[in-house]
């Protein structure tokens, strides 16, 4: 299967001296939903933050559809989309009005925006608010024109961090259902989440880190099959697997 992401030995020494990734390595195939999971500073978001361009790795490759980052970041920039946690800050702007400047900032041409805008808007349920102003917006619709915002300039690559942290099911749900549409539509999404029954149910391919290291990776099925012992019912999911490594991981290795 080709990989869209290819990460090879990637490491990250902060100037204090505090290794956050120790070694990543992970081959992302092209047009899937891959979930990385771990506890909190596991490293997801210096992982995240490094295959965006945002931040400089110490060691190791990453490669994006084929594109070595340390030759052109400015092309893969190009390539990708990005959400991170934080919600939207413009709360005194409508959600067409950030949606249209936030093509116009990526070069795109004003009749492209509009098109682009009016079809992300109504994939994503936000067509009846977007006139209205972000400050009126409920957080669940908020995370929704963040992940548009993503999405405006048609990346082969969409970079979610935690989308769904803090709603509601109804909003999860709804989120869920865009990213499964435009994975449909060929974009790769790489998502990081503590909610492990969504990427149980929605991702294709799932790793788990720890401490900066791979401690297991592979399909989710295919890993409840291998750790089934995990549950006395004889069938595991995601979550019994999660809280057994982390119970035992050491150092990014399982004792």
């Amino acid at each position: 299967m080709e990989s869209i992401l290819s990460i090879k030995e990637v490491k990250k020494v902060y100037k204090d001296g505090t290794c956050a990734l120790k070694g990543i390595s992970l081959e992302v195939p092209k047009g899937c939903i891959y979930g990385l999971l771990g506890p909190n500073g596991a490293g997801k978001t210096t992982l995240i933050s490094i295959m965006t361009t945002l931040l400089s790795k110490t060691e190791g490759k990453v490669y994006v559809d084929g594109i070595d980052l340390d030759n052109a970041p400015d092309t893969i920039r190009k390539l990708i989309g990005v959400t991170f946690q934080e919600s939207i800050n413009e709360r005194d702007l409508t959600g067409m009005e950030i949606l249209i400047s936030h093509g116009a900032l990526y070069g795109m041409r004003a009749g492209e925006v509009a098109k682009r805008t009016e079809d992300m808007l109504n994939m994503m349920g936000l067509s009846d608010v977007a006139n209205k102003y972000v400050n009126t917006y409920s957080g669940g619709m908020r995370r929704r024109l963040e992940i548009i915002k993503g999405m405006m300039t048609e990346p082969t690559v969409l970079f979610l961090d935690e989308p769904t942290l803090g709603l509601d099911p109804q909003s999860r749900h709804q989120i869920w259902n865009f990213l499964k549409e435009i994975k449909k539509k060929g974009t790769t999404i790489f998502v990081t989440s503590h909610y492990i029954d969504e990427i149980e149910r929605n991702a294709d391919h799932v790793a788990f880190i720890d401490r900066g290291k791979v401690i297991e990776q592979g399909v989710p099925s295919t890993l409840t099959d291998k750790y089934s012992k995990l549950n006395s019912e004889g069938k595991s999911t995601l979550e019994d697997i999660f809280l057994y490594f982390i119970e035992h991981s050491k150092g990014g290795t399982i004792e």
